[in-house]
């Protein structure tokens, strides 16, 4: 066996101690790297889905968004969540507002001012008291001159969220659906339906409202970020209440100013055809219509064959 030198010792030690620290990071990283994907892994199946956010019931919906913040203490998702809610509120009867106030209030005085916390925080304002919010101003932006360049197109969009409720009904239903139509990133339309819609948003107010949606970056499909244009509207009730679809001959300017569809009252002096968007009649006025057509031409067939009698 060969006799190995004190020095000999020395160089083995040291080499095998530098092959100790290899393997140490190493087996680190791969354990690093497999919990970091674990954690995506676990944070894209926890994401809240656009089903969840507009027809959940405020409760569950607020726990799902707290358990979220909870979990993954992703800021950015967080925020675009309540805006989304804060939108929902605005559009329907049942009442949304502030949701979440304990996880609001944590992100504006925690949050890392990415941003997204500087484009959509002033949709939080009225969560905090007014120290509390130049506290945040001055944590995030520094100053006001900076905050407000920031938000200037957002504290309009916020304004339209408080601005609305001015629609005349000459009807009243049970239920009501918002139909909005939308273009996503590519282009592609597709149609959103949100019940419970509040009947009492003008056609412009509402319409105002939907853009909001457009800023958003959290509903996609496929990876494609829907909501990226707005198209149109229309609410529906047991017929359609008010629609940004016009005829020909009508104007849109014209149509934005009748938030509200007066109700149809079908006489034996009324046009039957003319005036009347046959699309937006309910079954039993159009059988109303096709009856009082039946009645008309009965009428005039029996005065044109008794009119040679008068003669």
């Amino acid at each position: 066996m060969p006799t190995l030198y004190g020095s000999q010792i020395a160089q083995f030690l040291e080499e095998f101690q530098f092959l100790l620290v290899l393997f140490m990071r190493y087996h680190e990283g791969v354990e690093i790297t497999i919990i970091y994907l674990e954690k995506e892994r676990l944070h894209m199946e926890k994401q809240l889905t656009r089903r969840q956010i507009f027809t959940m019931k405020r409760k569950n919906l607020e726990l799902k968004v707290r358990k979220f913040w909870n979990d993954t203490q992703n800021a950015d998702l967080v925020i675009e969540y309540i805006v989304a809610i804060i939108v929902r509120n605005a559009l329907v009867k049942s009442d949304f507002s502030q949701p979440c106030p304990d996880v609001v209030r944590e992100l504006l005085s925690q949050a890392e001012p990415s941003e997204t916390f500087k484009k959509f925080c002033i949709f939080l304002k009225d969560y905090v008291e007014e120290h509390e919010w130049s506290a945040m101003i001055k944590r995030v932006f520094q100053n006001e001159n900076n905050y407000y360049k920031a938000t200037k197109k957002m504290r309009l969009y916020e304004g339209y969220l408080k601005n609305r409720g001015r629609a005349v009904l000459n009807q009243d239903y049970d239920r009501y659906t918002l139909v909005s139509i939308f273009l996503d990133e590519k282009g592609k339309k597709h149609t959103w339906r949100l019940r419970d819609a509040d009947p009492s948003n003008t056609l412009d107010e509402t319409t105002r409202i939907l853009k909001i949606l457009t800023t958003l970056t959290i509903f996609q499909k496929d990876d494609v970020r829907q909501f990226a244009s707005y198209v149109d509207c229309f609410c529906k009730g047991s017929s359609t209440l008010f629609s940004s679809r016009t005829t020909k001959d009508e104007p849109r300017e014209q149509s934005a100013q009748n938030s509200t569809r007066p109700t149809v009252e079908l006489t034996a002096e009324t046009a039957l055809i003319d005036g009347f968007d046959l699309q937006t009649l309910t079954k039993t006025e159009l059988i109303v219509m096709i009856k009082r057509i039946f009645e008309e031409a009965e009428a005039a067939s029996v005065e044109e064959d008794t009119e040679p009698n008068k003669k």
